[in-house]
């Protein structure tokens, strides 16, 4: 009995050599000389996105003295920053102030900047006739900020405009071209 005990680990052992012989003769044969490759293809979707970011917001054209013909301005940059991962649109549309009890209004007018140039103006020109809004458009994968500069003034006649406070708002709208 002790003699089957020591051969069975012994017979294992050789059947072990034998598989690892042939794997390794199998491996180094000629049916396995080339190369066999396959590649998966990989696909995302970036949707089209930007952003604005007020930098500087508060256009503050102080207090008229309430004479005739009295304008205020350049004032304070408002400024928008825009960043965007596609070519936008852009549309700037601004408002006279108003009075707060929307009985009278000032004539105000605006002028875009880029970081390069003058835009345009919106909501009035520099002859002060209404123009409404301005349009103008940014590259993809681009970071821009963009100025506001404004102007107000009174009426012609001290009546033209009621005393108190009075309030505009500047809109930037973006949209993928």
């Amino acid at each position: 009995m002790k003699q089957v005990k020591k051969r069975v680990p012994l017979l294992s052992l050789l059947a072990a050599a034998v598989v690892v012989t042939g794997v390794v003769v199998l491996c180094g044969s000629s049916a396995f000389a080339q190369s066999d490759v396959e590649n998966i293809i990989v696909n995302g979707t970036v949707a089209e996105y930007a952003q604005i970011d007020i930098v500087a917001q508060h256009m503050n054209f102080g207090a008229f003295t309430g004479q005739a013909n009295q304008t205020i301005g350049p004032k304070n940059h408002s400024i928008f920053r825009v960043e965007t991962n596609t070519i936008v649109n852009l549309e700037f549309k601004a408002d006279d102030l108003a009075a707060s009890n929307g009985q009278s209004t000032l004539q105000t007018k605006y002028l875009v900047q880029d970081e390069v140039s003058d835009l345009g103006y919106t909501n009035r020109d520099d002859t002060w006739a209404p123009v409404g809004a301005l349009f103008s458009s940014q590259g993809a994968c681009t970071v821009e900020d963009y100025s506001i500069l404004g102007w107000a003034r009174t009426g012609d006649q001290i009546s033209d405009q009621q005393a108190g406070d009075y309030a505009a708002g500047i809109t930037l709208t973006v949209s993928a071209l």
